[in-house]
């Protein structure tokens, strides 16, 4: 048995001293393509978690999907038995969700 939660944490890229804000600024503004862009133009970046920056997500945080999921793999197989969310159907079993 084992219990996931979905949080949201900060990333911390460290960029090269070569680099100008400006080329920054330009990928940046290209959202997730320009973060993927970093990684393609300059070797070897530092990616990591921020210090201190993980928060628990909330249902209204997620778009009102669950953020909480308990699962037992001996009862219900690889699905959760149990979410935070809205009830909803669980795809593997066909019943709704027990979320009390």
């Amino acid at each position: 048995m084992h219990v996931e939660v979905k949080v949201s944490v900060w990333k911390r890229i460290e960029l090269p001293e070569s680099t100008t804000k400006e080329e920054i600024i330009k990928m940046l503004r290209l959202g997730e393509e320009g973060i993927n862009d970093l990684f393609d133009t300059y070797e070897d970046l530092e990616y990591n978690e921020v210090e201190n920056s993980e928060e628990a997500l909330a249902p209204e945080d997620n778009g009102g999907c669950h953020t909480i999921e308990l699962y037992c793999p001996e009862e219900k197989g690889d699905g959760p038995v149990w979410t935070n969310g809205p009830n909803q159907i669980n795809p593997l079993t066909g019943l709704e969700y027990e979320n009390n």
